[in-house]
């Protein structure tokens, strides 16, 4: 398994821009880089994806998506962690059967006070109770979707989903060039609903290029 992995002074601006063109990725306080990782006792092969944004229109079925979730207030703003946040947190990973890390801040900034990241959040409201929080950072010209937690008793809002459009429209009324929502896997179809956001363009890691989809999985690369 070939990976690597930097810690910059700080991962900002057209510092981060660089990193995320090559197929780089964040992990906590990090960014890294990886051909291959094993996932329930299976070695595949992750490709990073990202979303022109000039351009760019939602279509019908995500309109419906963001339609559906008017009834609650979006926020975006710039990332912090607090106990409300943290408690959220808490009610979302039980959801899952694998490692994650226990806590918001240990995930984001591997228990730090500070990051090296320009972290921006969306956060939806149902009055005053927070229901979703997703985390993405900001380069200069690009912004990476890095993580979404949501209310389980939510679910039929697919509030992760929304999150994602939500910093979608954030990318495109702020004038960046791409959204990079991290990666695919192909054969493993928990990652493929990322691909529902548009005509996503995928990493060619070996020949350092970006090609179009045209609105299909594009692993043959």
């Amino acid at each position: 398994m070939s990976s690597q992995f930097h810690r910059p002074i700080n991962l900002y601006g057209s510092n981060l821009d660089t990193y995320l063109v090559n197929g780089w990725f964040r992990s906590g306080q990090y960014i890294y880089t990886i051909s291959s990782i094993p996932l329930e006792g299976k070695l595949y092969y992750p490709i990073r994806i990202r979303l022109p944004l000039k351009g760019y229109t939602f279509r019908k079925s995500l309109r419906k998506i963001i339609k559906k979730n008017k009834k609650f207030r979006t926020i975006s703003r710039k990332a912090t962690i607090t106990p409300e946040k943290e408690a959220l947190y808490q009610k979302f990973i039980v959801r899952f059967d694998s490692y994650i890390e226990p806590t918001l801040l240990g995930s984001l900034q591997e228990g730090e006070d500070t990051t090296i990241y320009n972290t921006y959040e969306i956060s939806v409201y149902d009055g005053d109770k927070l229901i979703a929080v997703s985390y993405f950072d900001l380069g200069e010209t690009t912004l990476a979707s890095i993580m979404g937690v949501f209310d389980p008793e939510y679910g039929k809002y697919s509030l992760g989903f929304y999150t994602m459009l939500a910093e979608m429209q954030f990318g495109k009324i702020n004038g960046f060039d791409y959204y990079y929502p991290g990666y695919v896997i192909p054969g493993y179809p928990k990652f493929d609903y990322k691909m529902k956001i548009g005509e996503v363009e995928f990493y060619d890691a070996e020949n350092d290029h970006w090609s179009r989809s045209n609105g299909a999985p594009f692993y043959d690369l």
